[in-house]
């Protein structure tokens, strides 16, 4: 039998359970930093936008790596190429700012050719200027030398229409001619271009260099914020020429950056790569209804509540 004291105090727990319900449906609980890595390739270059909370951004950026110099007809050792640039640097940002992700391709290896031979320098992805690795030079037109590697394109970021970051890539190699040792590899210097982003050709073998015109060409330069110079070619014994490896192109960080690292990689002939690291930190707010979930960042819970009790449950 319920009687009237008893209803009262039916009527009271109730009102009580709607209150803590309703005060629970405002109740926030920081959300520990979720970190977020994105990763880019020559394959998905593109824009990313600043998602809401982002404050700041940690962008890693390689430049593309460079071709391998050919061998003689007759042998010797093919020669690598050089470091390529390496960059990482931290930047404040804000919601719906548009990040240019760009790396650089990798250069072509040089191939055992007369006349020809000097491999493809590697092609940017960025649409706003020109970042290409330069070309091999070509073997000599007599004999059967190696054509040099072509260099590698430099990997650019921007911040809305800002140049944030470039990553410089690396020289190609030399090619070699019909002498154990010769040819170089591609150089881990900068020899820059004033006022050209992308690497210079390496030189072809001529009859200024040997008189029969026989030998490896030079490897090609590296784009970067200055591209560099590509290789030259050196008289060797027996009459021919080798090629020197070209030079790695120019890093370049934007001066509002924070943290930096501005460095090299060592030889690669992979393409280059930019990632991008951020964290976001978020409060979540409890639903009051009871067996709905609610989802903020990377933390899903789902929240069961009667008029006594009221709970959650973290699911991942």
């Amino acid at each position: 039998m319920v009687t009237p004291k008893n209803a009262r105090i039916q009527t009271a727990k109730s009102l009580i359970a709607i209150l803590l319900l309703g005060f629970l449906q405002l109740i926030q609980i920081p959300n520990s930093q979720a970190v977020a890595t994105l990763n880019y390739s020559p394959s998905n270059a593109g824009t990313w936008t600043v998602p809401t909370g982002v404050t700041s951004i940690t962008v890693t950026a390689y430049g593309g790596g460079g071709g391998s110099g050919a061998i003689d007809g007759l042998g010797n050792i093919a020669r690598s190429p050089g470091a390529r640039g390496y960059v990482v640097a931290t930047f404040s940002v804000s919601a719906g700012q548009v990040i240019g992700i760009y790396p650089g391709r990798k250069g072509t290896s040089g191939t055992t050719s007369t006349g020809g031979g000097g491999g493809a320098g590697g092609t940017d992805t960025d649409p706003n200027g020109n970042y290409n690795g330069g070309t091999g030079g070509n073997a000599g037109t007599s004999g059967s030398s190696g054509g040099g590697g072509g260099g590698g394109a430099a990997s650019t970021i921007y911040i809305d229409a800002t140049l944030a970051v470039v990553a410089g890539g690396s020289g190609g190699g030399g090619g070699a001619a019909n002498v154990s040792g010769s040819g170089t590899d591609g150089s881990n210097t900068t020899s820059e271009i004033t006022n050209q982003t992308n690497g210079g050709n390496g030189t072809q073998t001529t009859s200024s260099c040997s008189s029969r015109s026989d030998g490896g060409g030079g490897g090609g330069g590296g784009g970067g914020r200055w591209g560099s110079i590509g290789g030259d070619v050196y008289g060797v014994a027996g009459g021919e020429c080798a090629g020197y490896g070209g030079s790695r192109g120019n890093n370049y960080i934007l001066n509002t950056a924070t943290s930096t690292t501005n460095s090299t990689n060592s030889s690669s002939t992979l393409d280059g790569s930019i990632q991008i690291t951020y964290s976001v930190s978020q409060s979540i707010t409890f639903s009051a209804l009871s067996g709905k979930t609610k989802t903020t960042g990377m933390d899903t819970f789902t929240v069961s509540a009667t008029s006594s009790d009221r709970k959650s449950t973290r699911l991942n």
